[in-house]
Parts: structure tokens; C-alpha cells; sequence
């Protein structure tokens, strides 16, 4: 890309897209575009059809999705199915169309089998089984890197795919009923802080391990495959350490500063036992993380006290 290539960002507003508007504008790119959910609703096809046929972007971040956390995902399996879906074709499509350069779409850790061979290799895709509980977002999410798969083997297409692990940091949803893990832990942490609570609950056992990799971090990779010369249709995106999901509620108590205790409610849905990507595809290339967990966990919490108007209600 070169500094004043047109630049699409899709999703500019969310964890992961916020974070590449940032850092290519502090890299110095100046013709970033970017559309709110009001501005272009990327379900409508014709709507995203225009838009790019008369913007005409030579790169596309793909960011946009409709996300949340397991409750979200189990409950609501069509929406989240169809609505990646919608977003993805029409995108995909209008790219193709317009002839983009390079298209980044990015994907989630959540589409590889709960039973994978830990770390998890980029071919362990449809392999065995995946989550239930998050099954149509998984499957939407493996559906955008087939198209990756497929755009570039039917017309030459140069689009890839990164997958990411649990992606946190700055512009988290934290909507009660939306919030993924680390968003969930901070917000609940905080209220039992403030509301001065002797204890603070977390779902599932707390034995089940995650990986966590910071918004910048996961932008930076983004960036990364964006501007390289790429092979594959797709590249893990970690840091190559996972934590149990207890070890993980220790670090957010202490980036929260909550002196209570830590309980585990093994009624609620945890996901795979363990999930560790394996990214030594990407780090080859020359990309590693930055943000050690403490840190980001801080900074993390530095953005919810500023930017959440609620953040002080009761959560349990």
C-alpha cells in the first residue's frame, strides 16, 4: 500500500477495526474510508454495491461482524449466522467487482474443531466437530475464509483471511447481553469493586484455557498480512501463551484493583476446553504480539472507565 492508497475499513468503529484506523493513521496512510452502521448497511447488497462502485477502495479490512459472547451466539444462532453472512458476500462481492487489490477479512479462533490438537494449526479447519454453542457464527466465519479460498482460486482474487484469538482492548462491547469474556470480567469485577462485593462470579469452571491477544496487537497483524506478499488463504494471529480461564479472572481483578473473592459457576457454558492457536505461519513472516496481558488488560480498563456511561450499575 502506498500512504495515500484509498483504504476501506469495514467495522472502523469495533475492537478490531478501531484499532487499524488508528494505527494506519499513525503510520501516516491519509485516505482512510470509513462508513457508520447508519452511513452503509452492509447487509443490503445493492447499498454496498454502490458504495463501492462509486468509492472504489484499493484495500478492504474487512472487520465488520455481527459479534458477541457464548450466551449471545446460543441463543441466537440465526441472527448471527445470517447477518455474517449478508456481510460478507455483499463485501466479497463488491471487491471481485471493483477489482480491490488485497482484501483482509478477518476471522475468529471460534471456527476450529473444540477438540483440535493443541497448539492449533491453521489445517486443522473442518477437521472434527466445532463448538455448538457458537455454531453459526463459526460457520459464517469458516464461510469468509473459504470465499477467500475460493475468490482467489476462481478469478485471482488477492484475498486472506487472519485468525485472531480472543481479541480485547480499547472500544469492547460491553452491553450486558453482548459482552465477550474479557469485557464481561471487567464490567463484573468493577460493579462488585464498587458495589463493594465480597465476591465476584465467572461462568464455567475456570479450567478452560484461552489465548487473549490485544486490539492493537490484532490490528498490527492485520496491517501486517496487508502489506506483505502472502501464500496462504489464511494465518492464525496469537501469542502463542493461553491462560485457564481462572488465571485470566486474576489478571482482570487485578487490573480492576478488586480485592474479593473469585467464583466459578459451572452451570454456564465455557466453550472448548482449550483453545491455542499455533501462529509460527505468520511469525515466519516477520510478525509477533507486543502487549504483554498485563498491560493490556490495563489499558483495557483505562478505556472502560473512560468511555462507559454505565459502567457503575450493578452486574452480576
Amino acid at each position: 500500500m502506498d500512504k495515500n492508497s484509498k483504504i476501506y475499513v469495514a467495522g472502523h468503529k469495533g475492537l478490531v477495526g478501531s484499532a487499524i484506523v488508528e494505527q494506519l493513521r499513525d503510520e501516516g496512510y491519509t485516505n482512510i474510508i470509513c462508513r457508520s452502521h447508519s452511513e452503509l448497511d452492509l447487509t443490503n447488497r445493492n447499498d454496498v454495491r454502490d458504495f463501492f462502485a462509486a468509492e472504489k477502495p484499493e484495500y478492504v479490512f474487512l472487520a465488520a461482524a455481527r459479534v458477541g459472547g457464548i450466551g449471545a451466539m446460543n441463543v441466537q444462532q440465526v441472527e448471527f449466522l445470517n447477518g455474517n453472512l449478508r456481510i460478507q458476500s455483499n463485501v466479497f462481492e463488491a471487491s471481485h467487482d471493483q477489482q480491490v487489490k488485497k482484501m483482509v477479512f478477518i476471522s475468529s479462533a471460534v471456527i476450529y474443531p473444540v477438540n483440535a490438537s493443541q497448539p492449533i494449526v491453521e489445517e486443522s479447519l473442518l477437521s472434527r466437530a466445532i463448538e455448538r454453542a457458537c455454531e453459526g457464527y463459526s460457520i459464517a466465519k469458516i464461510t469468509g475464509i473459504k470465499q477467500c479460498s475460493f475468490y482467489k482460486k476462481e478469478y485471482g482474487d488477492d484475498f486472506v483471511a487472519v485468525v485472531p484469538a480472543n481479541i480485547y482492548g480499547y472500544n469492547a462491547i460491553y452491553d450486558i447481553k453482548r459482552s465477550n469474556v474479557i469485557p464481561a470480567m471487567i464490567r463484573r469485577f468493577h460493579s462488585a469493586k464498587v458495589h463493594r462485593l465480597k465476591s465476584a462470579t465467572i461462568w464455567g469452571t475456570g479450567n478452560a484455557r484461552r489465548e487473549l491477544i490485544f486490539s492493537r496487537d490484532a490490528a498490527s497483524g492485520c496491517i501486517f498480512i496487508m502489506q506483505s506478499k502472502t501464500d496462504c488463504d489464511y494465518y492464525n494471529l496469537g501469542c502463542n501463551k493461553d491462560y485457564s480461564m481462572l488465571e485470566i479472572a486474576e489478571a482482570v481483578r487485578r487490573a480492576v484493583g478488586y480485592t474479593g473473592e473469585i467464583l466459578t459457576d459451572p452451570s454456564k457454558p465455557e466453550g472448548a476446553a482449550r483453545r491455542l492457536l499455533d501462529s509460527s505461519r505468520i511469525n515466519s513472516l516477520g510478525w509477533s504480539y507486543q502487549t504483554p496481558l498485563d498491560d493490556g488488560l490495563r489499558l483495557a480498563y483505562e478505556w472502560f472507565l473512560e468511555n462507559v456511561k454505565d459502567k457503575d450499575e450493578l452486574y452480576i
